[in-house]
């Protein structure tokens, strides 16, 4: 595993598993398009290498259509282009903004790889993996072509024929192009593989914004309850000297509701179609913070959502860089044990006491979350109708830990996110000191 990802997945495994738990809410990215994960490159030999290969992880099929099908398209393009917002291709390859490079990969023989077909004729519901990948290769280019920097280069799985623009599935690396004095050799581009950003960068705590009169923040709002339909749409990139105004993936926000209406819960999400899924929930009149990792909309904007009307205030304490190890989806409910109710792993239908564990597949769950490479998920974990005062574990099954997830009371329904790592067979285990149901929601997965 890469130290940088071991680091990350340890410091927040060490928050859940800590005897104080730090709540941290993970919402999916705007996007649809899938991020399979990381494709390994490997060098034929030195820094100026020309050949180099590409290695996809997880899952590495394009499924047809039975109609137009999928294709699949290599890519070259700026490090802080954010791929689901912005990476869409013509038949030539990967479509410029602006003045951007953003080029195909050649293969050895100085071709364009672009609008391959799967290597399984396309047929309703046929998958065929991705295959004859081939060797790639800088000379095609000259030194000076390709402007020194740091670029994202990989495969993409594209829906329909060559025309075509819809993203759907992805695998990416990071390269930096750079002039190393040392290489005689003018043919060749100096590259080096990996030049991955820090996963989390953590700010002195600011005020952002809040919705009270007569109080301030880094962002000016109206000074009003949210509520039903309505949304707040906040700038958080380009934020003081505390957030870049690009290469943001993701913000850690510390979120308060205050003078709520009614019961409820508020939702934050990248500005773009609102997920079902809650952020932070509340009673009436109630104040109560929760820490809310959201990604960023294409504009560096980040929505709130109320279902009832309450005061909001967000304070900012870091950010996480675009491209990092964590992989955010669509929040999904894996499973609930109260009768009646579902989920995409089937469970017993009881509530989670004493001795009693919960044992549940984290891996290889419908398109979330893929079959391996996964070190963590990232989990919205609820409790309700508990039968006294105590506590959740959540953990890898295999030796649990004294630590605990989550604290309730009797009769309580409360929320906590939840970053666990998973065991070697992909399961994470539930444990609860009193008889309680849980649900879960899986907001997002941390590659190994």
């Amino acid at each position: 595993m890469n130290s940088l990802k071991k680091k990350a997945i340890a410091a927040v495994a060490s928050i859940v598993l800590g005897a104080s738990l730090l709540p941290v809410v993970f919402i999916s990215p705007a996007s649809g398009a899938t991020n399979n994960g990381t494709a390994t490159l490997t060098q034929s030999s030195g820094t100026g290498a020309t050949n180099f290969t590409i290695n996809l992880g997880g899952s590495a099929s394009c499924p047809g259509d039975g109609n137009a099908g999928y294709r699949w398209q290599t890519f070259m393009i700026p490090a802080a282009a954010d791929i689901d917002a912005t990476l869409t291709f013509a038949s030539s390859g990967p479509t410029a903004v602006g003045s951007e490079f953003r080029q195909p990969l050649f293969d050895s023989s100085g071709s364009p790889v672009v609008s391959k077909l799967p290597d399984i004729a396309v047929a309703p519901a046929t998958t065929g993996g991705i295959s004859g990948i081939p060797n790639f290769n800088f000379q095609v280019f000259s030194p000076g072509d390709i402007p020194n920097g740091t670029y994202k280069i990989g495969v993409a799985c594209t829906l329909g024929a060559a025309s075509e623009t819809q993203l759907k599935s992805f695998w990416s690396q990071r390269i930096t192009i750079a002039n190393d004095p040392t290489n005689t050799d003018n043919a060749k581009i100096d590259w080096v593989v990996g030049d991955t950003p820090p996963t989390f960068t953590a700010i002195t705590p600011s005020r952002v914004f809040d919705t009270r009169p007569g109080e301030g923040g880094l962002r000016t709002v109206s000074k009003v309850k949210i509520s039903g339909l309505t949304e707040l749409r906040v700038k958080m990139t380009d934020l003081s000297d505390l957030v870049p105004a690009s290469g943001v993936g993701a913000v850690s926000l510390n979120v308060t509701v205050t003078e709520a209406g009614g019961s409820g819960y508020v939702t934050v999400y990248p500005c773009g179609t609102r997920p079902n899924a809650s952020s932070l929930n509340y009673t009436a009149g109630q104040t109560i913070p929760n820490a809310v990792i959201a990604p960023v909309s294409a504009q560096g904007e980040v929505c709130f959502f109320s279902t009832q009307p309450t005061h909001i205030l967000a304070d900012v304490n870091g950010w996480f860089a675009e491209g990092a190890s964590f992989t955010a989806t669509t929040p999904s409910r894996v499973f609930d044990t109260r009768p009646g109710e579902g989920g995409l792993r089937t469970v017993s239908k009881v509530k989670i006491s004493g001795l009693t564990e919960l044992r549940v597949k984290m891996t290889d769950l419908s398109d979330l979350v893929p079959a391996s490479g996964v070190g963590a998920v990232s989990l919205n974990v609820t409790v309700t109708e508990a039968g006294g005062s105590g506590y959740v574990t959540v953990y890898p099954c295999g030796t649990r830990p004294n630590a605990s997830s989550l604290n309730y009371t009797a009769g309580q329904t409360i929320p906590n996110a939840v970053i666990a790592p998973v065991s070697a067979q992909g399961e994470v285990c539930f444990f609860s000191t009193q008889p309680t149901h849980i649900l879960a929601d899986v907001n997002g997965w941390f590659a190994n």
